[in-house]
Protein backbone atom coordinates (compact mmCIF):
# COMPACT_ATOMS: atom_id res chain seq x y z
CA UNK A 1 0.00 0.00 0.00
CA UNK A 2 1.31 3.79 -1.09
CA UNK A 3 0.31 6.33 1.56
CA UNK A 4 0.57 9.83 -0.05
CA UNK A 5 0.19 13.08 2.37
CA UNK A 6 -3.10 15.04 2.16
CA UNK A 7 -4.03 16.86 -0.81
CA UNK A 8 -5.42 20.13 -1.20
CA UNK A 9 -6.06 19.72 -4.89
CA UNK A 10 -9.64 20.70 -4.49
CA UNK A 11 -10.97 23.57 -2.73
CA UNK A 12 -14.56 23.34 -4.88
CA UNK A 13 -16.42 26.00 -6.14
CA UNK A 14 -18.75 28.34 -4.33
CA UNK A 15 -22.30 26.61 -4.26
CA UNK A 16 -25.68 28.65 -4.08
CA UNK A 17 -26.84 28.54 -0.92
CA UNK A 18 -29.37 26.01 0.17
CA UNK A 19 -31.59 28.29 1.04
CA UNK A 20 -31.46 32.35 0.90
CA UNK A 21 -32.20 33.20 4.85
CA UNK A 22 -32.31 31.02 8.17
CA UNK A 23 -35.83 30.94 8.97
CA UNK A 24 -37.37 33.23 11.73
CA UNK A 25 -37.71 30.44 14.92
CA UNK A 26 -39.25 33.16 17.39
CA UNK A 27 -41.97 30.80 18.20
CA UNK A 28 -39.38 29.23 21.37
CA UNK A 29 -38.10 32.61 22.76
CA UNK A 30 -35.39 32.11 25.46
CA UNK A 31 -35.12 28.49 25.98
CA UNK A 32 -32.54 27.30 28.97
CA UNK A 33 -31.78 23.97 27.86
CA UNK A 34 -29.10 21.45 29.99
CA UNK A 35 -27.98 18.88 26.92
CA UNK A 36 -26.37 15.50 28.50
CA UNK A 37 -24.02 13.65 26.36
CA UNK A 38 -20.87 11.47 26.51
CA UNK A 39 -17.89 13.89 24.61
CA UNK A 40 -17.11 17.48 24.64
CA UNK A 41 -18.35 19.98 22.18
CA UNK A 42 -17.13 19.45 18.11
CA UNK A 43 -15.53 15.93 18.94
CA UNK A 44 -18.01 13.58 17.50
CA UNK A 45 -19.79 13.71 14.80
CA UNK A 46 -22.79 12.26 16.04
CA UNK A 47 -23.35 14.59 18.70
CA UNK A 48 -22.41 17.22 16.22
CA UNK A 49 -24.88 16.45 13.68
CA UNK A 50 -27.86 15.72 16.06
CA UNK A 51 -27.58 18.30 18.69
CA UNK A 52 -24.49 20.96 18.34
CA UNK A 53 -25.63 22.17 15.34
CA UNK A 54 -28.34 23.60 16.64
CA UNK A 55 -27.16 25.63 19.48
CA UNK A 56 -26.60 28.90 17.35
CA UNK A 57 -30.48 28.71 16.64
CA UNK A 58 -30.99 28.42 20.33
CA UNK A 59 -28.57 31.32 21.48
CA UNK A 60 -30.18 33.35 18.79
CA UNK A 61 -33.65 33.11 19.83
CA UNK A 62 -32.61 34.29 23.45
CA UNK A 63 -31.97 30.94 25.25
CA UNK A 64 -29.25 29.29 26.70
CA UNK A 65 -27.27 26.22 26.15
CA UNK A 66 -25.41 23.87 28.38
CA UNK A 67 -23.43 20.84 27.37
CA UNK A 68 -22.25 18.18 30.17
CA UNK A 69 -19.98 15.82 28.74
CA UNK A 70 -19.59 12.72 30.88
CA UNK A 71 -15.50 12.24 29.61
CA UNK A 72 -13.21 15.35 29.15
CA UNK A 73 -11.56 16.26 25.86
CA UNK A 74 -8.05 14.23 27.22
CA UNK A 75 -9.97 11.20 28.55
CA UNK A 76 -12.04 11.20 24.74
CA UNK A 77 -8.47 10.76 23.28
CA UNK A 78 -7.74 7.88 25.36
CA UNK A 79 -10.49 6.01 26.60
CA UNK A 80 -11.15 3.80 23.65
CA UNK A 81 -7.50 2.91 23.36
CA UNK A 82 -5.41 0.45 24.69
CA UNK A 83 -4.53 0.28 28.40
CA UNK A 84 -4.23 3.09 30.55
CA UNK A 85 -6.84 1.50 32.73
CA UNK A 86 -6.04 3.28 36.48
CA UNK A 87 -6.51 6.63 34.01
CA UNK A 88 -10.12 5.10 32.50
CA UNK A 89 -11.51 4.14 35.96
CA UNK A 90 -10.83 7.42 37.28
CA UNK A 91 -12.48 9.75 34.46
CA UNK A 92 -15.18 7.23 34.23
CA UNK A 93 -15.55 8.28 38.32
CA UNK A 94 -15.30 11.72 37.21
CA UNK A 95 -17.94 11.56 34.80
CA UNK A 96 -20.27 10.02 37.63
CA UNK A 97 -19.35 12.99 39.84
CA UNK A 98 -20.44 15.24 37.34
CA UNK A 99 -23.43 13.56 36.88
CA UNK A 100 -24.14 14.52 40.77
CA UNK A 101 -24.15 17.94 39.89
CA UNK A 102 -26.19 18.14 36.44
CA UNK A 103 -28.81 16.47 38.86
CA UNK A 104 -28.65 19.35 41.29
CA UNK A 105 -28.99 22.08 38.35
CA UNK A 106 -31.86 20.09 36.18
CA UNK A 107 -34.60 21.92 37.56
CA UNK A 108 -33.13 25.31 36.65
CA UNK A 109 -33.87 24.28 32.96
CA UNK A 110 -36.23 24.57 30.81
CA UNK A 111 -35.59 21.23 29.30
CA UNK A 112 -32.50 18.63 30.19
CA UNK A 113 -31.83 16.77 26.32
CA UNK A 114 -29.77 13.38 26.93
CA UNK A 115 -28.57 12.18 23.86
CA UNK A 116 -27.97 8.47 23.88
CA UNK A 117 -26.93 7.97 27.46
CA UNK A 118 -25.87 10.23 30.62
CA UNK A 119 -23.24 7.60 31.56
CA UNK A 120 -21.69 4.87 29.70
CA UNK A 121 -22.37 1.96 32.18
CA UNK A 122 -25.69 0.12 32.11
CA UNK A 123 -26.74 1.85 35.04
CA UNK A 124 -30.73 3.12 34.38
CA UNK A 125 -30.20 4.89 37.86
CA UNK A 126 -28.38 8.18 36.12
CA UNK A 127 -30.71 8.43 33.46
CA UNK A 128 -33.42 7.78 35.90
CA UNK A 129 -32.50 10.32 37.96
CA UNK A 130 -32.48 12.99 35.22
CA UNK A 131 -35.52 12.43 33.89
CA UNK A 132 -37.25 12.21 37.34
CA UNK A 133 -36.11 15.77 38.01
CA UNK A 134 -36.41 17.38 34.89
CA UNK A 135 -38.94 19.71 34.26
CA UNK A 136 -39.36 18.63 30.26
CA UNK A 137 -37.03 15.78 29.11
CA UNK A 138 -35.74 14.64 25.18
CA UNK A 139 -34.30 11.52 24.86
CA UNK A 140 -32.31 11.23 21.30
CA UNK A 141 -30.41 8.29 20.05
CA UNK A 142 -29.44 7.82 15.93
CA UNK A 143 -28.34 4.00 15.89
CA UNK A 144 -29.23 0.48 17.40
CA UNK A 145 -27.81 1.70 21.01
CA UNK A 146 -30.14 -1.33 22.71
CA UNK A 147 -27.69 -4.13 20.85
CA UNK A 148 -24.19 -3.10 23.20
CA UNK A 149 -21.00 -2.73 21.46
CA UNK A 150 -17.51 -2.08 22.55
CA UNK A 151 -14.48 -0.83 21.18
CA UNK A 152 -11.65 -4.13 20.49
CA UNK A 153 -9.46 -2.43 22.78
CA UNK A 154 -11.82 -2.72 26.03
CA UNK A 155 -13.76 -5.54 24.67
CA UNK A 156 -13.32 -7.07 28.28
CA UNK A 157 -15.76 -4.29 29.47
CA UNK A 158 -17.98 -5.79 27.58
CA UNK A 159 -20.13 -6.95 30.94
CA UNK A 160 -20.22 -2.98 31.95
CA UNK A 161 -21.90 -2.49 28.31
CA UNK A 162 -25.54 -3.59 27.87
CA UNK A 163 -29.13 -2.09 26.28
CA UNK A 164 -31.29 -3.28 28.88
CA UNK A 165 -31.74 0.75 30.41
CA UNK A 166 -32.87 2.16 27.03
CA UNK A 167 -36.42 0.95 26.57
CA UNK A 168 -36.87 1.98 30.20
CA UNK A 169 -35.53 5.53 29.36
CA UNK A 170 -37.15 5.89 26.35
CA UNK A 171 -40.52 4.86 28.12
CA UNK A 172 -39.68 7.44 31.27
CA UNK A 173 -38.38 10.14 28.95
CA UNK A 174 -41.09 13.32 28.24
CA UNK A 175 -40.37 12.65 24.42
CA UNK A 176 -37.77 10.63 22.26
CA UNK A 177 -36.48 11.51 19.47
CA UNK A 178 -34.90 9.02 16.74
CA UNK A 179 -33.46 9.70 13.58
CA UNK A 180 -34.98 7.23 11.08
CA UNK A 181 -38.24 5.40 10.81
CA UNK A 182 -36.24 1.98 11.60
CA UNK A 183 -35.40 3.44 15.24
CA UNK A 184 -38.89 4.94 15.70
CA UNK A 185 -41.19 1.60 15.08
CA UNK A 186 -38.43 0.16 18.27
CA UNK A 187 -38.86 3.36 20.24
CA UNK A 188 -43.09 3.11 20.29
CA UNK A 189 -43.31 -1.04 20.48
CA UNK A 190 -41.51 0.14 23.90
CA UNK A 191 -43.64 2.32 25.14
CA UNK A 192 -42.21 5.74 23.88
CA UNK A 193 -43.53 9.25 22.94
CA UNK A 194 -41.54 9.30 19.75
CA UNK A 195 -40.96 11.12 16.38
CA UNK A 196 -38.44 11.39 13.76
CA UNK A 197 -35.86 14.24 13.95
CA UNK A 198 -33.99 13.69 11.01
CA UNK A 199 -30.06 14.18 10.97
CA UNK A 200 -29.50 17.12 9.22
CA UNK A 201 -25.95 18.77 7.42
CA UNK A 202 -24.89 21.89 8.55
CA UNK A 203 -25.94 23.96 5.83
CA UNK A 204 -23.00 27.11 6.29
CA UNK A 205 -20.64 24.37 6.57
CA UNK A 206 -21.35 22.13 3.51
CA UNK A 207 -21.63 25.25 1.48
CA UNK A 208 -19.47 24.46 -1.92
CA UNK A 209 -19.37 21.51 -4.49
CA UNK A 210 -16.70 19.58 -5.84
CA UNK A 211 -15.31 20.07 -9.26
CA UNK A 212 -16.53 17.12 -11.96
CA UNK A 213 -13.21 16.37 -13.19
CA UNK A 214 -12.72 14.33 -16.36
CA UNK A 215 -9.09 13.95 -16.21
CA UNK A 216 -7.88 10.33 -14.68
CA UNK A 217 -6.47 9.25 -12.10
CA UNK A 218 -10.35 10.07 -10.54
CA UNK A 219 -10.56 9.68 -6.55
CA UNK A 220 -12.94 7.55 -4.97
CA UNK A 221 -12.79 8.38 -1.12
CA UNK A 222 -14.36 6.99 2.12
CA UNK A 223 -14.93 8.88 5.58
CA UNK A 224 -14.96 6.97 8.61
CA UNK A 225 -13.28 5.64 11.77
CA UNK A 226 -11.28 2.55 13.14
CA UNK A 227 -14.97 1.09 14.15
CA UNK A 228 -16.46 1.11 10.96
CA UNK A 229 -13.12 0.68 8.65
CA UNK A 230 -13.82 -2.68 8.32
CA UNK A 231 -16.80 -2.63 5.90
CA UNK A 232 -14.37 -0.56 3.74
CA UNK A 233 -11.33 -2.97 4.24
CA UNK A 234 -13.86 -6.08 3.31
CA UNK A 235 -14.78 -3.61 0.27
CA UNK A 236 -11.31 -4.06 -0.81
CA UNK A 237 -11.40 -6.86 -3.51
CA UNK A 238 -14.04 -5.34 -5.21
CA UNK A 239 -12.38 -2.36 -5.72
CA UNK A 240 -9.28 -3.77 -6.87
CA UNK A 241 -11.46 -5.18 -9.59
CA UNK A 242 -12.35 -1.81 -10.35
CA UNK A 243 -8.75 -0.20 -10.06
CA UNK A 244 -7.59 -3.54 -12.68
CA UNK A 245 -10.24 -2.22 -15.13
CA UNK A 246 -10.54 1.56 -14.24
CA UNK A 247 -7.49 3.29 -11.78
CA UNK A 248 -7.77 5.64 -9.36
CA UNK A 249 -6.86 6.91 -6.21
CA UNK A 250 -8.57 5.62 -2.80
CA UNK A 251 -8.86 8.47 -0.47
CA UNK A 252 -9.17 7.67 3.24
CA UNK A 253 -10.90 9.78 5.70
CA UNK A 254 -10.15 8.39 9.45
CA UNK A 255 -9.36 5.11 10.30
CA UNK A 256 -6.28 2.85 10.70
CA UNK A 257 -3.97 2.33 7.75
CA UNK A 258 -2.28 -0.58 9.19
CA UNK A 259 -5.61 -1.98 8.71
CA UNK A 260 -5.53 -1.30 4.68
CA UNK A 261 -3.28 -3.62 2.38
CA UNK A 262 -3.69 -3.11 -0.89
CA UNK A 263 -1.83 -2.22 -4.48
CA UNK A 264 -4.76 0.81 -5.00
CA UNK A 265 -2.84 3.96 -4.35
CA UNK A 266 -4.34 5.03 -1.09
CA UNK A 267 -4.29 8.83 0.53
CA UNK A 268 -4.77 8.75 3.99
CA UNK A 269 -6.49 11.26 6.15
CA UNK A 270 -6.71 11.75 9.83
CA UNK A 271 -10.34 13.63 10.70
CA UNK A 272 -10.62 16.62 12.06
CA UNK A 273 -13.64 18.84 12.05
CA UNK A 274 -11.83 22.10 10.77
CA UNK A 275 -10.86 20.43 7.30
CA UNK A 276 -13.61 18.36 7.38
CA UNK A 277 -15.61 19.60 4.27
CA UNK A 278 -12.01 20.55 2.22
CA UNK A 279 -11.10 17.17 2.60
CA UNK A 280 -14.08 15.52 1.50
CA UNK A 281 -14.07 17.90 -1.66
CA UNK A 282 -10.87 15.65 -2.98
CA UNK A 283 -13.13 13.16 -3.83
CA UNK A 284 -14.69 12.01 -6.80
CA UNK A 285 -16.93 9.34 -5.90
CA UNK A 286 -17.83 8.60 -2.28
CA UNK A 287 -19.22 5.22 -1.35
CA UNK A 288 -20.49 4.06 2.27
CA UNK A 289 -19.77 0.20 1.97
CA UNK A 290 -21.29 -1.86 5.49
CA UNK A 291 -23.29 -5.20 6.20
CA UNK A 292 -26.90 -5.15 6.74
CA UNK A 293 -27.89 -6.26 10.58
CA UNK A 294 -29.70 -5.31 13.48
CA UNK A 295 -27.35 -2.81 13.94
CA UNK A 296 -26.69 -1.24 11.06
CA UNK A 297 -30.39 -0.98 10.19
CA UNK A 298 -30.28 2.21 12.73
CA UNK A 299 -27.68 3.92 10.80
CA UNK A 300 -29.17 7.14 8.63
CA UNK A 301 -26.35 7.02 6.06
CA UNK A 302 -23.95 9.75 6.83
CA UNK A 303 -21.50 9.36 5.04
CA UNK A 304 -23.87 8.99 1.92
CA UNK A 305 -25.63 12.62 3.24
CA UNK A 306 -22.19 14.38 3.64
CA UNK A 307 -20.87 13.45 0.24
CA UNK A 308 -24.43 14.46 -1.27
CA UNK A 309 -24.45 17.77 0.44
CA UNK A 310 -21.40 18.61 -1.34
CA UNK A 311 -22.23 17.13 -4.62
CA UNK A 312 -19.77 14.31 -4.53
CA UNK A 313 -21.47 11.08 -6.55
CA UNK A 314 -22.17 8.33 -4.14
CA UNK A 315 -22.75 4.69 -3.74
CA UNK A 316 -24.32 3.13 -0.70
CA UNK A 317 -25.12 -0.25 0.62
CA UNK A 318 -28.84 -0.69 0.09
CA UNK A 319 -31.09 -0.83 3.28
CA UNK A 320 -33.85 0.48 4.84
CA UNK A 321 -32.94 4.13 4.93
CA UNK A 322 -30.72 4.52 2.13
CA UNK A 323 -33.78 3.48 -0.01
CA UNK A 324 -36.18 6.66 1.49
CA UNK A 325 -32.74 8.91 1.12
CA UNK A 326 -31.56 7.48 -2.66
CA UNK A 327 -32.86 7.02 -5.59
CA UNK A 328 -31.84 4.66 -7.58
CA UNK A 329 -30.10 6.01 -10.80
CA UNK A 330 -30.84 9.38 -9.84
CA UNK A 331 -29.45 11.32 -7.03
CA UNK A 332 -26.79 8.36 -6.15
CA UNK A 333 -26.15 4.59 -6.79
CA UNK A 334 -27.22 1.68 -4.51
CA UNK A 335 -25.80 -1.47 -4.26
CA UNK A 336 -26.66 -4.93 -2.50
CA UNK A 337 -23.50 -7.54 -3.43
CA UNK A 338 -20.31 -7.42 -4.57
CA UNK A 339 -21.40 -7.27 -8.35
CA UNK A 340 -23.91 -4.51 -8.13
CA UNK A 341 -20.88 -2.37 -6.35
CA UNK A 342 -18.51 -3.13 -8.48
CA UNK A 343 -20.82 -2.11 -11.37
CA UNK A 344 -21.97 0.97 -9.41
CA UNK A 345 -18.52 2.74 -9.05
CA UNK A 346 -17.34 1.38 -12.37
CA UNK A 347 -20.57 3.70 -13.85
CA UNK A 348 -19.34 6.27 -12.13
CA UNK A 349 -15.87 6.46 -12.79
CA UNK A 350 -16.32 5.84 -16.51
CA UNK A 351 -18.99 8.48 -17.11
CA UNK A 352 -18.35 12.37 -16.34
CA UNK A 353 -21.68 13.42 -16.97
CA UNK A 354 -23.61 10.59 -14.89
CA UNK A 355 -21.35 12.04 -12.22
CA UNK A 356 -22.58 15.59 -12.27
CA UNK A 357 -26.35 14.97 -12.99
CA UNK A 358 -26.34 12.44 -9.78
CA UNK A 359 -23.87 14.75 -7.74
CA UNK A 360 -26.15 17.82 -8.21
CA UNK A 361 -29.13 15.58 -7.78
CA UNK A 362 -27.99 14.50 -4.68
CA UNK A 363 -26.80 18.21 -2.80
CA UNK A 364 -30.86 19.01 -3.64
CA UNK A 365 -32.03 16.24 -2.10
CA UNK A 366 -30.06 17.67 1.03
CA UNK A 367 -31.25 20.93 0.66
CA UNK A 368 -34.29 20.21 0.21
CA UNK A 369 -35.24 17.93 3.55
CA UNK A 370 -31.51 17.69 5.33
CA UNK A 371 -30.16 21.32 6.68
CA UNK A 372 -30.09 22.31 10.15
CA UNK A 373 -31.52 25.68 8.58
CA UNK A 374 -34.05 23.64 6.91
CA UNK A 375 -35.16 21.94 10.09
CA UNK A 376 -34.31 23.90 13.07
CA UNK A 377 -37.61 24.91 13.72
CA UNK A 378 -38.89 21.54 14.22
CA UNK A 379 -35.88 20.71 16.63
CA UNK A 380 -36.43 24.30 18.62
CA UNK A 381 -40.54 23.18 18.87
CA UNK A 382 -39.25 19.76 20.43
CA UNK A 383 -37.51 21.55 22.83
CA UNK A 384 -40.16 23.66 23.54
CA UNK A 385 -42.55 20.55 24.06
CA UNK A 386 -45.23 21.86 21.07
CA UNK A 387 -46.81 19.56 18.86
CA UNK A 388 -44.77 19.20 15.43
CA UNK A 389 -46.51 17.41 12.14
CA UNK A 390 -44.65 14.15 11.40
CA UNK A 391 -41.42 14.85 9.09
CA UNK A 392 -42.22 13.59 5.53
CA UNK A 393 -38.97 13.59 3.10
CA UNK A 394 -39.52 15.79 -0.01
CA UNK A 395 -41.85 18.43 1.24
CA UNK A 396 -38.80 20.87 2.67
CA UNK A 397 -39.93 21.00 6.04
CA UNK A 398 -39.73 24.26 7.67
CA UNK A 399 -41.36 23.36 11.44
CA UNK A 400 -42.50 26.92 11.53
Amino acid sequence: MRLLFRSTRHSGTPSVACVSEQPVASQTPGLRVLFIATYPEDTAPGQRYRLEQYFPAIRRTGGEVKLSPFYTRRAYQIMHGPGRLPFKIGMTLWGLARRLWDLVRARSYDAVFIYREASPLNVYAVEAALLAVSRYSLYDFDDSIWIPTTSEANRRFTFLKSGDKIPRIIARADRTLVANPYLEAYAKEVGGRVQIMPTTIDATTYDRVIEYRTTSPLTVGWTGSNTTLEYLVELIPVLERVFDRVPFKLRVIGGNELALQTKIPVELVHWSSELEVADLLSMDVGINPMPVGPWTRGKSSLKAMQYMALGIPSVCVRYDFSEALIRDGENGLLAEDDREWEEAILRLLADSALRERIGRSGRDTICADFTNVVQEGRFLKYLAGREVPPFIPGQGDWGN
